[in-house]
């Protein structure tokens, strides 16, 4: 935590999410892989974290790894083979580079009586995150609807609802406030006090 809040502090911003360290099997060397906060590109913040290198104890280099980002491809037909699907995407869709071969987002049996379901693409390269972006992907002369896929556990919280276990554009939940757990959404909290000189529209001071 110390390494990670000096390299914030000399990149004067909240970038550095967490640093890991591993060590080589003799002990004699480490390496250290700094992962930043979402949406922040590695390129961008590269030339900074090569400037601050020094913060880093004994550290010699820098290696900048490929951005890879995970997308859902809905609407792919059940009886086409996977194979076949990366080289149409691969090939009419520009940029678009795949780390692994595509997987399918449910189990076999839940595919059983589907035409067609949803597969998971993991993108690397300079360009995944624009590719990211895209609502839709060509591939067999036509065009599949295309989302990130987010990444959520136990731990995740939703701004909607405040309950655990999702994310806030995937909430179905009646909304609930952050601060006073009525039935409206945080933003639309209004402070109590008559003679509130903000017209009431704020949130408190924790």
């Amino acid at each position: 935590m110390e390494l990670r809040d000096d390299l914030n502090k000399a990149l004067g911003s909240i970038a550095i999410l967490s640093i890991q360290i591993s060590c080589s099997s003799g002990g004699d060397t480490a390496n250290v892989s700094i992962t930043l906060m979402e949406n922040l590109l590695a390129s961008k913040l590269y030339g900074k974290i090569g400037e601050n290198l020094a913060i880093i104890p004994g550290a010699l280099s820098l290696h900048l790894d490929s951005p890879i980002v995970q997308m859902v491809v809905h609407g792919v037909p059940t009886s086409l083979p996977l194979e076949s699907l990366q080289q149409e995407l691969t090939t009419y869709n520009p940029g678009l580079v795949m780390a692994s071969t595509p997987r399918w987002l449910t189990k076999p049996e839940q595919r059983k009586d589907k035409k067609a379901s949803s597969v998971v693409i993991v993108l690397s390269g300079n360009k995944a995150q624009d590719v990211a972006s895209r609502p839709r992907l060509f591939a067999f002369s036509a065009t599949l609807r295309a989302e990130r896929k987010l990444r959520f556990g136990p731990t995740t919280q939703c701004a909607k609802c405040q309950k655990f276990g999702h994310y806030t554009n995937k909430c179905n939940n009646p909304p609930a406030c952050r601060w006073c757990s009525s039935p409206h959404l945080t933003g639309a909290h209004s402070c109590p006090t008559s003679t509130c000189s903000a017209n009431g529209l704020h949130v408190p001071t924790l």
